[in-house]
């Protein structure tokens, strides 16, 4: 709560300064989330032990502005739950962040940004993405100049808890540099990021499960450093060109002994040790775009064995990817239609026992001749082939994916009819030695929806879909109906409600009711705000005996 009220009072602080310095109006803007839960389940449901009976969240974001100088954006989470999910009773599921944040990134005049708290700002695809910080950071933006510098932590101390299943880990400390221009397609960025645990707070430790029983081990903290340039230009009206090039270098246990290189390097940018490996990555795109209704991209990414950047933690290595995407748009027609194609390999310095290829064809079609009728259809070809020194082990696998919908729309009188109808087919095929015809894993679902608005303004949606799986051992199919409907009861308030039937079939039956009903109410002046209250249960029955689960939210929403 400290916290809070530190984050209020500053401010505060700042729209009394900004009030005396520009001597402009204060204007507020934003929005407000109260939400509250409760949830209940018979013994027999597998959920039960994963969601708590009640719960608390409320969200908030607003704007406060001082004329056109200043700026204050603010973020709010707090919840009830100490993190966003939870085990039995008394049991946290590892590797959650914490719902509760506070950040406020304020602007103060045209090009002046800080943030303070938590916040989230990338920088590049090779170097820093989406991932949370808790810190302070500045983003300087006059003309065409750019200077980004981000401090703070990116990953709090915890510590290990074989009883609720919890890994330990260290703090993670983090800073960031970007600077250069940027002005439209034109771009020289070069950025510098830097992760690193701090081992200062104790060691923190993990347990490895064995036959033999839990064994303690030492979290080994980590240490990375990576560099990259940015740049972007327009070559000539219709072509532009984007290019990124960055160099890691990466500890995986900071415990290991230091490694002399004969070159000083700050300890504050990078210690090498034994543990430490350098790579680089790269990747480039090419669009040409000669007129409105067509594109063309040519992209291609190339991402060393050894490279790892902490702050973009999904990022694959040791991949090879080449990518064409053209684009063609027919307005006069009503059609557009998108392609994409790519390869993509990996062992790049045939460091691993065998070579994987990928290989993808995609193709995506809209076709809108007049308002009543309209067509969506995609296709899309996955190919994978893995080839190891040893001929027993080979596998090709090809995936395919096929999708068509028409859509026909009718009105008349202050009817509406929305009518789509949705084909899929989905095809896998594996091939290895001791398959080399290939085994086939194959999947048809058939959608009907229908939406009826009517001149009272009730509104119905039903849908109705069908599965069918076919593998080599069994074979599954998935019936489900639901019925849905809108009504405004009177001015302000609204009346939802639905139902829907679900029958699975594989070697087990299941069968699942579920019933929903909600109201929505917007306030009143001098009220403002809309409330609402659902309802939800659920029934699932099976051959080892059925569940219910009940779930009740109450929700308030202000927009100012």
């Amino acid at each position: 709560m400290s916290r809070l009220m530190q984050g209020g009072l500053a401010l505060v602080v700042l729209v009394l300064v900004g009030t005396a310095c520009f001597g402009q109006p204060v204007r507020f803007s934003g929005s407000l989330s109260l939400t509250g839960e409760q949830f209940s389940a018979s013994e027999s449901a597998p959920a039960a032990a994963y969601r708590p009976t009640w719960n608390g969240r409320l969200f908030a974001r607003s704007v406060v502005s001082i004329g056109r100088w200043l700026e204050i954006p603010l973020e709010l989470q707090l919840s009830t739950q100490e993190r966003r999910f939870q085990g039995a009773p008394g049991v946290t599921l590892p590797g959650l962040q914490p719902f509760n944040q506070v950040g406020i990134s304020p602007r103060i005049g045209p090009w002046l940004r800080l943030h303070l708290g938590s916040f989230t700002r990338p920088l590049t695809s090779l170097t820093l993405g989406g991932i949370r910080v808790r810190g302070a950071g500045m983003e300087l933006t006059p003309g065409p100049l750019r200077l980004v510098v981000l401090y703070g932590r990116t990953r709090s101390p915890r510590e290990a808890d074989l009883d609720a299943g919890l890994s330990g880990s260290y703090a993670r400390n983090f800073w960031a540099v970007q600077v250069g221009i940027q002005q439209g397609a034109t771009e020289v960025l070069l950025t510098v990021s830097h992760q690193k645990d701090d081992t200062t707070r104790g060691e923190s430790l993990r347990w490895l499960l064995t036959p033999d029983g839990p064994v303690r081990m030492a979290v080994a903290p980590q240490e990375n450093t990576v560099a990259s340039l940015q740049t972007g230009l327009r070559l000539g009206r219709y072509v532009r060109w984007r290019s990124e090039v960055a160099v890691g270098a990466f500890s995986r246990d900071l415990r290991s002994d230091q490694l002399e290189i004969g070159i000083s390097i700050p300890s504050w940018l990078f210690t090498p040790r034994h543990s430490s490996n350098i790579d680089g990555a790269a990747e480039a795109e090419l669009t040409v775009e000669p007129a409105s209704s067509f594109s063309l991209a040519l992209g291609g990414r190339w991402i060393g064995p050894g490279y790892t950047t902490l702050g973009q933690p999904q990022l694959e290595s040791d991949v090879l990817d080449l990518t064409v995407a053209p684009r063609l748009q027919l307005r006069r027609m009503g059609l557009v239609v998108s392609m994409r194609g790519g390869l993509r390999y990996n062992n790049l310095r045939q460091s691993r026992l065998a070579t994987t290829a990928r290989t993808i064809v995609a193709v995506n079609l809209s076709w809108q001749p007049g308002t009543r009728f309209g067509l969506d259809a995609a296709f899309s070809n996955y190919g994978f082939q893995l080839r190891p020194r040893a001929d027993t082990l080979r596998l090709q696998n090809i995936s395919r994916s096929l999708s068509l919908t028409p859509r026909l729309m009718l009105q008349q009188n202050g009817h509406l009819h929305t009518l789509s109808l949705t084909y899929s087919f989905q095809d896998s095929e594996d091939r290895t030695f001791a398959h080399p015809d290939g085994v086939h894993n194959r999947t048809h679902t058939l959608t009907l929806a229908h939406s009826y608005q009517m001149p009272s303004r009730l509104r119905l949606s039903t849908t109705l879909s069908f599965s069918d799986t076919r593998m080599p051992r069994w074979r599954t199919r998935i019936w489900a109906f639901s019925e849905a409907a809108q009504y405004p009861l009177r001015s302000g308030l609204q009346l939802q409600a639905s139902a829907g039937l679900s029958r699975l079939t594989t070697v087990d039956t299941a069968t699942q009711l579920m019933l929903r009903w909600g109201l929505r109410y917007q306030l009143p002046s001098p009220y403002r705000g809309t409330l609402s209250l659902d309802q939800q249960l659920r029934r699932t029955e099976r051959a080892a005996g059925g569940f219910s689960e009940l779930l009740t939210v109450l929700r308030y929403v202000y927009t100012w």
